[in-house]
Order: C-alpha cells, then structure tokens, then sequence
C-alpha cells in the first residue's frame, strides 16, 4: 500500500520550520538596527572622542566644549565643488590643537593648512579624495572595489594641489605653490618628479597640455584615471591593485607590467621612481570655480630657451648634448656631430622636426602633432646648430695653394 502522509504533521513541521526562520531574521535585523544605530564605526569613535574631551578639559571652556558635544553624523556640503564631505563624522579633533598629541582619527591636522583652507568651504575629499559621503572606515577610505578615487597615501597626499594652485616652473626648475601659508614649495616629491619628467626627457615621447610627444599616451590628466583604466594582467597575485603601485612599478619596470611597451628602461632608483608617481599623480584637471583658485603664485615669466626645449623634448632620443642617447635600446642619430651640422642647413632642421621623417620613430613636432610653435621651432634649431664647430674661412683655404711635395707624399702613404 502507498504510504500515507500525516498531513497535520507535514503542516506543524512547516510551521516550526517558517517560525525558525522568522525568528532568524528577526534577530538579524535587530542585530543590524543595533549595529548600525548603536555600534557604528563612527558612533564608537565619537563616543571615544567624548571621553578624551573630557581628559582635555582642564578649563571652563575645556568643560563647555566637552559638555556641549553630541553623537550625531557631522558633514560638510560644498556646492561649488559638488562635495558631501563627512570625514569630520570621525576626524573630530582637525582643528582643536590640543589634539596634537592624539592619535588618528582625533589627531590635529598637521602645519597651518587649514588656516585658508576652511573645511567647511572645500570639504577634505578635495585634497585627500576617498568616499566623502561614507561613515564605515573601509568605505570612507575609498577602499571598496567599486570606488574610483581611494584616499591618497601620505607621500602622495599633495599631489592634488594641484587641482586648485597654480605651479610655476622657475630658476633652475624649482616649483613654487601657494600653500598653507600662501606662499610656501610644493612636495618634495612632486618637485623632484617634475624635473626628472623634463630631465629624462619624457616629454620627448609623451603630450602635456598639448605639446611633447607622441608615441606614448597623452599625460595631460593622467592624475584623472581611475584603477580600472590601469592593466594589472601581468601583476603577480600578491601584488596590490593601486594606481601608485602600478606607476611605481612602470617606472622601474616597464616591460615587466607591458610587454612590447615602447617605454624604455631608464635605469630609475627607487627614489626617482616615487618622485615621478606623486608628479603623475598631479597631472589632473583643474577646479574650475575661480574662486577657488585665488591663491595662485604670481611669477616673473621664465624666457623659454632653445636648452630648455631640447632638453625637454629631445634628449631622451639624441642624448643630453646631441652625442646619442644614453638610454639603453635607443639608437637614434646623434645631432651633435660635425659633418652633419655642416652638410645640413637650418631650412633642413626645421623640416624635420615639423613633419618628422618617415621611416624611422622620428614623429612630427609641428602643429597637430607635438604642437611647437614656429618660434620654438626655430630655436631649437639655432640650439643645434650652435654646436657646429669653427672652420676655416673660404678666401683664405682658396688662398693656400698648398705644397705639392707633401700632398704626394701624403697620398703615397
């Protein structure tokens, strides 16, 4: 015979089963209430910062302050820059300075930047980026998969000054910044980046603002990209996926991460390597509210020599001083050598470097292409041919007839 279900007892075993997992969710649920209005990252934290104001308050108004203080989200909203800013949820102590001594997050933020750079008008996402709006560490951090622009490190920290300051290339290529006290260097890093970028002669195969080269990507706002726009494919597992990382590691080892890359091996240490990934790492597009650009450092204009453009566009292929590139898998034709710079006229030099020549890596410099002006053009060509050597005046070798004795000699061997 079939066998016979016990329906009633099919339906009490469904009804415990459905109360076991309706009891489930429900503590679920109360755990997450709990968890999010209760035990927060930033409610600990502020309840944390509760107890170390009150440390703090060795006076009246010490006392005021840290009776006054509440738990609750604490955001700055900027509209000027399309900013939500709330790090201050958890970064309480930025502008108290008997905070110095604290720890992050409660830490006084270091030197005087705040003194014109107010939170409350340029929020902190600004400079440090991160997920202005999150409240969990991880999250604000930037640190989620999804999120473009993760907090920058310290050692790269500055490199977005550059969104709302001005750099200005100086003598003997110093940059100068308008920072915290409004007239101050900008990183070390940074600095140093830009000279070896124009040193080693990058531009020589890389655009920036328009001009340089064009074999390589455009750098104009390189500091803009976003992780997903790097190739991590030829990255060990264990290596992480970070845009300063991957640069870093382009520098030493270019090869390495793109196989078949056209970017030669500098021979770069690691210092020099760091120094250009905080300099790409500014490389981005300015804010464009001019408001918040107005503390720009006004120079006296730089004279823009024949030197400089060879060294910045030229050298990395022809060599510092025309004598062939010192880069190692270069060849290209060295320019400072005496028989060609007698042969070849001006008109030859300007052609050249114009329209580039076809058959070899040498590409167009003119307009459309690596965007020098006629100007330019022709100053770099006076730098060339600055280095042909004196010879002899034509009347007087006419002049000479010469002594047949020693030619026949000569030409006997």
């Amino acid at each position: 015979m079939p066998k016979q279900f016990d329906i009633e007892k099919m339906e009490h075993r469904s009804k415990v089963w459905l109360l076991v997992v309706s009891v489930t969710t429900l503590v679920v649920l109360i755990v997450a209430a709990v968890r999010e209005n209760f035990l927060a990252d930033w409610q600990i934290l502020q309840n944390q910062y509760a107890t170390v104001l009150k440390e703090k308050a060795t006076n009246a108004q010490g006392r005021d302050i840290a009776d006054q203080f509440a738990v609750h989200f604490r955001q700055n909203v900027v509209p000027e820059l399309n900013k939500t800013d709330r790090c201050i949820t958890c970064h309480l102590g930025i502008d108290d300075p008997r905070m110095a001594d604290q720890s992050l997050p409660f830490k006084t933020h270091p030197g005087r930047y705040l003194a014109i750079h107010d939170p409350s008008k340029f929020g902190c996402t600004i400079c440090h980026q991160g997920q202005g709006l999150a409240t969990e560490i991880e999250d604000a951090h930037g640190r989620a998969p999804f999120w473009d622009y993760p907090l920058l490190k310290k050692e790269n920290m500055k490199a977005a000054c550059t969104r709302c300051h001005e750099i200005d290339v100086l003598q003997g290529g110093l940059l100068v910044q308008a920072d915290a006290d409004g007239r101050s260097t900008l990183s070390e890093q940074v600095v140093l980046g830009k000279m070896l970028a124009e040193s080693k002669g990058c531009f020589g195969c890389h655009l920036l603002q328009g001009k340089g080269g064009t074999l390589g990507p455009d750098l104009t706002y390189v500091g803009d990209k976003t992780r997903h726009e790097f190739d991590f494919s030829h990255f060990a597992k264990d290596e992480p996926r970070e845009i300063e990382y991957w640069l870093r590691k382009h520098f030493l080892e270019p090869s390495e991460i793109s196989p078949g890359t056209l970017m030669p091996d500098m021979d770069l240490g690691v210092s020099e390597a760091n120094a250009l990934t905080a300099y790409m790492l500014s490389l981005r597009r300015p804010v464009r509210v001019p408001e918040y650009r107005s503390f720009e450092n006004k120079v006296a204009h730089v004279e823009v020599t024949g030197k400089h453009l060879y060294r910045k566009n030229c050298a990395s292929c022809h060599g510092m001083n025309g004598e062939q590139s010192e880069v190692p898998g270069i060849r290209t034709p060295a320019l400072n050598n005496a028989d060609a710079l007698a042969a070849a006229d001006a008109d030859y030099y300007r052609s050249i470097i114009l329209h580039g020549r076809s058959g070899s890596t040498m590409p167009a410099w003119g307009p459309g292409k690596g965007n020098l002006s006629t100007e330019e053009i022709d100053l770099l060509v006076g730098y060339i041919q600055s280095w042909q050597r004196e010879g002899a005046e034509v009347e007087a070798v006419h002049a000479d007839a010469g002594d047949i004795k020693i030619g026949r000699a000569l030409f006997g061997g």
